[in-house]
């Protein structure tokens, strides 16, 4: 079994080749995008590249606290961007992905990552569900 850190790595690496981590890879440009209140909304700005960087610089302690910077990914997308964007619905769908994949280095337990499997599996269901568009008839439901 690989140790914590080098899983951790390889998750990261694995999260970088999605093609959907784009806007995750590199820190937000918030003033070349306007975006002038994104460090009022968010406090602590984090992204994959930096993760990924610290990893190499063998600057974390622990596991936890690289897990913690990941989510902190995630929750700053999700702080900023407004519900149900596509941003918002990425993070949601990576952030799944990496709590899958951190599971299962973690416990290595089988149950444990089929269970997260299936979550994964039905955010996009869930997403859709809860759609403003009403699929069956094209028209939005409100």
């Amino acid at each position: 079994m690989m140790d914590g850190i080098t899983a951790m790595i390889k998750i990261v690496s694995f999260l970088l080749t999605r093609q959907e981590s784009m806007p995750f890879r590199t820190p937000v440009r918030w003033r070349e995008m306007g975006l002038h209140d994104y460090p009022l909304k968010v406090s602590r700005p984090m992204d994959l590249g930096t993760v990924k960087h610290l990893l190499e610089e063998n600057s974390y302690r622990a596991v936890a606290e690289v897990a913690e910077d990941i989510r902190c990914v995630w929750s700053n997308c999700m702080l900023y961007n407004d519900k149900g964007s596509e941003l918002h619905r990425t993070a949601q769908l990576l952030s799944a992905r990496f709590e899958v994949n951190h599971s299962h280095s973690n416990s290595g337990g089988r149950r444990v990552l089929q269970l997260l499997f299936l979550v994964v599996m039905m955010v996009p269901f869930l997403l859709w569900c809860r759609s403003d568009v009403d699929y069956f008839n094209g028209r939005l439901s409100r």
